[in-house]
């Protein structure tokens, strides 16, 4: 069904004829056959035979059928191609590099910005900028959590879930917290922040 035919000559001795649409279709008979055609990877090729799955535009890197290999490492998922958006730290290479380009951001660089942000916020909120005092999970004795909201300060993996991550936002009345935005970081800041909780808020 995908509109080519595989022109060989049978034991009649059939050969086609000028009538035949398409040709040179290198599978007719698997499971993925409506899937492998010429120009079916039309992102990589409009005339090379491949198996394009997922129809994600990229042929199949490892096809188990005579077609020619692309360069689409997960077939199955159309979010997962070369020059694919890259999800940091969740262990999937998206962009088929070979590897998922997690970003490794120090503990030291998180606390001088978030400790630039207390200044405003100031101390009488209750909270230092430790490791311990701010990371849910943390071997701290006591459990780091916004008693307003019930968010932990610091979720590591997840941003939406952390309290401080809202608070230098200033999106905290959106998770039911009150007071002011805390502090005024640059974009850059606010990346470096978010980028070390989803990496797992390591100290």
């Amino acid at each position: 069904g995908d509109g080519y035919v595989a022109c060989s000559i049978d034991n009649n001795g059939w050969d086609g004829s000028l009538s035949v649409v398409g040709g040179g279709d290198c599978d007719e008979t698997s499971a993925d056959a409506d899937s492998t055609f010429p120009g079916a990877a039309e992102l990589e090729s409009t005339v090379d035979c491949m198996t394009d799955f997922d129809d994600d535009g990229y042929g199949d890197d490892n096809p188990s059928v005579s077609a020619t290999a692309g360069t689409d490492c997960d077939d199955d998922d159309d979010t997962i191609y070369p020059g694919a958006s890259e999800v940091q730290g969740d262990g999937i290479d998206q962009d088929c590099n070979g590897a998922d380009e997690e970003i490794v951001v120090e503990w030291a660089d998180v606390q001088s910005i978030l400790s630039s942000c207390m200044g405003c916020h100031g101390n009488s909120g209750g909270l230092t900028i430790t490791y311990d005092n701010i990371v849910n999970g943390s071997p701290s004795s006591t459990p780091a959590v916004d008693a307003q909201t019930g968010l932990g300060y610091i979720e590591p993996g997840d941003p939406d879930a952390s309290y401080l991550w809202h608070k230098i936002n200033g999106t905290q009345s959106s998770v039911g917290g009150s007071g002011g935005k805390m502090g005024n970081l640059s974009s850059s800041q606010l990346s470096t922040v978010e980028d070390w909780i989803i990496g797992g808020a390591q100290p």
